[in-house]
């Protein structure tokens, strides 16, 4: 085992992409210098980054998926790498938020593959300036990728609620298990709890099934 913390250079980072035309993923990545000049102490702090990624897929065709999201912007990218070792980026921010500068993606997903082989992910979208935990308001967004590459399609689960957060998104993860059946979805609505050290508050949760 090597010796933690690992120096820069050994790390292994996503090679710098395009994303319809637009620097994406590495460009967003600070340098270890710059990441230091910030004192706050957990994930705020950006030595962290706020760099998180989903549960991995393998479809079909034996291309490997996986949600890189970015919870520093709020924004979030589905890399995709092809047998031939090949990274690609499709950027899943703009159909996940309905382009609506005032949402972000939080850092919290669940990625399937769709009875049609393509990934499908279920996205938290949260109406806040940062990365909050159960914030009212928050829904769950399914991102389809198309056929091109492109984010095909986004549909919210159910309508947003500004009282309560619709949440914690969880998706069969394994593939070709029931090949013509959508994997089903389960996630929460509720009312945060009031975190790790303060919970206060009354809690209000409901837990679903959904299936596409």
């Amino acid at each position: 085992m090597p010796t933690l913390p690992l120096p820069r250079s050994r790390i292994s980072v996503f090679p710098r992409l395009k994303v319809n035309g637009t620097a994406s993923c590495s460009d967003r990545v600070q340098s270890l210098a710059e990441q230091q000049k910030h004192e706050q102490t957990g994930p705020r702090n950006l030595n962290y980054q706020q760099i998180i990624l989903s549960n991995p897929v393998i479809d079909p065709s034996g291309v490997f998926h996986v949600v890189l999201h970015n919870g520093l912007t709020g924004t979030a990218d589905l890399m995709s790498r092809s047998v031939s070792g090949t990274w690609t980026a499709t950027s899943l921010t703009s159909a996940a938020t309905h382009g609506d500068p005032v949402r972000r993606i939080h850092v919290q997903s669940s990625l399937c593959i769709l009875p049609n082989d393509r990934p499908c992910a279920a996205l938290m979208v949260e109406p806040t300036p940062e990365c909050v935990w159960g914030a009212p308001g928050t829904n769950i967004v399914l991102a389809e990728l198309g056929e091109d590459g492109t984010c095909a399609k986004s549909v919210e689960v159910t309508p947003s609620d500004a009282e309560y957060a619709t949440w914690l998104p969880a998706q069969s993860h394994q593939s070709g298990v029931l090949p013509d059946r959508v994997p089903p979805l389960l996630y929460t609505k509720g009312v945060n709890a009031g975190g790790f050290g303060n919970n206060e508050n009354t809690l209000k949760t409901e837990v679903f099934l959904y299936e596409i």
